[in-house]
């Protein structure tokens, strides 16, 4: 059975605008998105911003951060929250949020203390190779995400594999077994898989992201084996000299 989340304890010392009486609502486990950048995680959180019931922070909220652990108490972190949740109207049929910030891989020790344990975490990890072939959007010719990285953000997330709070996901899975990969999602945050999901496209406020390079769209597998293309054989090379990046690339099954 879902748990309540902190939201259901009153914030009535918050000026009761609508949007602000809304949060209300909202008080079933959060769900938290995390992985390497390049991984798939707009693509995601624009999915379950398509189901009725989940209202998505159209942007990286940050809520979770190095140079704010030790700075800010649990009251400040909880506002900011409420904050970055109501930038937008929230659905009259939404009864939880959720949150994109690939970073949050680095964090989920943090999110299960502020949450007591009442939380849902999405782990989301494509194969390093697309990852680290993978260009700038504002810098053509640069490379967006190292293999340093692509190492780091897997691993962190991974030793939290047996945590029953958190969920791996392949993004080459969502991709191309989209029905059966966002049932899995569905069941671990418990609900429904309804025909928005299917067409979130058509459905999600996650509409736009500087990775996109223009609007939402339909599923499409051409991301996949990128990293293949002659272009990118140095950066290939590169990532074959890191042994963690190969043992990485075996243990999660590419």
């Amino acid at each position: 059975m879902i748990k309540k989340h902190i939201f259901s304890k009153s914030i009535d010392f918050i000026v009761k605008s609508p949007r602000i009486i809304s949060l209300k609502k909202l008080n079933v486990d959060p769900i938290f998105i995390g992985g390497c950048g390049r991984s798939g995680t707009t693509l995601l959180l624009s999915v379950l911003g398509a189901h009725p019931r989940i209202q998505a922070i159209d942007h990286e909220a940050y809520f979770f951060n190095k140079f704010r652990e030790g700075v800010i108490n649990d009251w400040v972190r909880r506002r900011r929250i409420e904050y970055n949740i109501i930038q937008n109207p929230i659905k009259k049929t939404a009864h939880r949020w959720c949150e994109k910030t690939p970073s949050n891989i680095l964090y989920i020790n943090q999110i299960e203390r502020f949450f007591d344990e009442n939380y849902k975490f999405i782990h989301l990890v494509r194969d390093g190779r697309d990852v680290v072939t993978s260009r700038h959007p504002l810098l053509e010719n640069e490379y967006w995400v190292s293999v340093d990285r692509w190492v780091n953000d897997v691993q962190a997330g991974l030793n939290y594999r047996d945590n029953k709070n958190v969920l791996l996901i392949k993004y080459e899975d969502l991709i191309i077994n989209f029905n059966q990969t966002c049932k899995a999602i569905m069941d671990f945050i418990d609900e429904d898989y309804v025909t928005e999901v299917r067409d979130y496209h058509l459905h999600t406020n996650v509409k736009k992201d500087r990775a996109w390079k223009g609007q939402v769209r339909k599923i499409s597998a051409d991301s996949i084996k990128k990293w293949e293309k002659e272009e990118h054989k140095e950066r290939i090379n590169e990532f074959y000299q890191n042994h963690k990046a190969i043992e990485l690339l075996k243990e999660l099954g590419y």
